[in-house]
């Protein structure tokens, strides 16, 4: 008995080895899903070192979000593969759960781009710079735009953007055809856009080249954007530059910056040649 001994264990002595409380492994003992392997004719109870490896397999379970009763369903009433299936639907589930995750990160990144690149120039100050190809997913208005329709094509391109995960975090916003821009016609919509950082081959996707870009940052609420379209028009006039494609908006500075309108911040592009 005493050299079988030396392979058994208390609860107390079971319990530090694997990390677990002894109220842990009474606990399961009472329920009848991890039970000493010897009980002495004193009532005491050992545990014997090849049952590590069960305690191990419950305990994966358990973390898994597997309740007591489907543990004791998966292994001690003989299902087999029961953790094997645990682990797969786990897995699938962990993998939504990063996928849903890494969305959210990229979100916060963007975001945070943003309120930097709101520092970058002064509001009303228009500017020209060199972009790289970039790439854009459109939903056009439907005429007559009114604040309704507005809003319902904002959120349909958003709810499209979001279930097909294009341009999280992207700031998005209204834009002008290269059409009305030229004709002096600023004052209504053409579209609403979200730009992606890669292409994405999506049916409503339109990408814009590589070349040199007007901009202009707006302060104030959206409806009064059309001051800085006449700054930023101007400007590209002075400076003898052609349109080359309508404009795009980005929010910068909105309602999860500021809570007063007036602070809104939105820069408006135009390509130009």
């Amino acid at each position: 008995m005493e050299k079988g001994r030396r392979s058994l264990f208390t609860v107390s002595q079971f319990a530090q080895m694997c990390g677990v409380s002894r109220q842990t492994l009474i606990y399961y003992d009472r329920e009848g899903i991890f039970s000493p392997q010897v009980v002495g004719e004193n009532g005491y109870r050992y545990y014997s070192h090849l049952q590590y490896d069960e305690l191990e397999t419950i305990l994966t379970m358990r973390d898994l979000g597997a309740p007591l009763a489907e543990i004791r369903s998966r292994l001690l009433e003989g299902e087999e593969g029961g953790l094997l299936r645990l682990l797969e639907e786990e897995e699938r589930h962990l993998n939504r759960e990063i996928e849903r995750l890494e969305y959210l990160r990229e979100s916060v990144r963007r975001k945070r781009q943003l309120a930097l690149l709101a520092q970058s120039h002064p509001p009303f100050s228009p500017w020209v710079e060199r972009r790289g190809p970039r790439h854009f997913l459109l939903e056009p208005f439907s005429a007559p735009i009114t604040p309704a329709s507005y809003a319902q094509t904002a959120a349909v391109l958003s709810r499209y953007c979001r279930a097909h995960q294009y341009g999280q975090g992207n700031s998005s916003g209204a834009g002008v055809s290269r059409e009305r821009l030229e004709a002096g016609d600023y004052f209504s919509a053409s579209y609403y856009a979200m730009e992606h950082p890669a292409p994405t081959g999506d049916e409503k996707e339109h990408l814009e080249p590589a070349g040199r870009w007007a901009i202009i940052h707006h302060r104030g609420y959206y409806d009064s954007a059309w001051e800085s379209y006449g700054l930023l028009l101007s400007y590209i006039a002075r400076k003898r530059l052609q349109i080359a494609s309508g404009s795009y908006e980005s929010r910068l500075l909105s309602a999860d910056s500021t809570r007063d309108p007036e602070r809104y911040l939105t820069r408006i592009e135009i390509r130009v040649e």
